[in-house]
């Protein structure tokens, strides 16, 4: 299984991601075929691509006008991706992916989502959380479509109300989510159906993720 990254800014959850694997002693970073950046300036995220022998690609979107760059940077993944082969790609970016990708990748790009969707989509999700005094913080994991923070649901993790501190009480949750779901695709158990996700001998009672991690992390 061949998995790629599309980030920006920071790529916080990312590097976060590669320090976990490498922590644990996982085999998945020979995974990883390439990562793609649409910030030129992210040298610590350079730096951890070629300690790990993961390809690092940058993209500078200023040159390009702002009402093209979706399609322009859709456009480039497409091309990097079938010509690496990759079976996957994860997002963490703020482009709304567009064209023959979404067709050709359908159902194989992964979107982490700060919220419990169908609530709070769009940016600033955390902030929209606490301005409506919400019970339940959380994550979601879905497979994207033309639609923003719409597509199937793969997996969804919970934080109360009480236990928010800062951003990444939540944000961090991402990361052993990501891990899990790059285990379960090379195992081969996540399919879609009907517009549903299911992951094969999966525990979904309901707890602090869902399905529930398998993962000694």
């Amino acid at each position: 299984m061949r998995f790629a990254f599309y980030v920006s800014g920071k790529a916080t959850r990312l590097l976060n991601t590669i320090k976990m694997i490498n922590d644990h002693h996982l085999d998945l970073t020979k995974s990883i075929s390439f990562v793609l950046i649409d910030n030129v300036e992210n040298n610590e995220l350079k730096k951890v691509c070629t300690d790990n022998r993961i390809d690092h690609i940058e993209i500078d979107l200023n040159p390009i006008e702002k009402s093209k760059r979706s399609i322009f940077i859709s456009d480039k993944l497409l091309t990097i991706l079938e010509a690496k082969k990759v079976d996957y790609l994860f997002i963490f970016c703020t482009l709304l992916l567009k064209g023959k990708l979404l067709d050709r990748y359908h159902n194989r790009i992964i979107n982490f989502h700060p919220s419990l969707l169908p609530s709070y989509k769009g940016f600033m999700a955390i902030d929209q959380a606490l301005e409506n005094n919400a019970f339940l913080f959380g994550n979601t994991a879905h497979f994207i479509n033309e639609k923003p923070d719409d597509g199937p649901i793969i997996m969804q993790s919970l934080l109360q109300r009480s236990r928010f501190t800062q951003y990444d009480d939540v944000l961090d949750m991402q990361v052993v989510m990501l891990i899990q779901i790059m285990f379960w695709l090379s195992e081969k158990r996540i399919k879609v159906s009907n517009n549903k996700v299911f992951v094969r001998n999966a525990n979904y009672e309901v707890g602090k993720y869902v399905p529930q991690i398998e993962l000694n992390i």
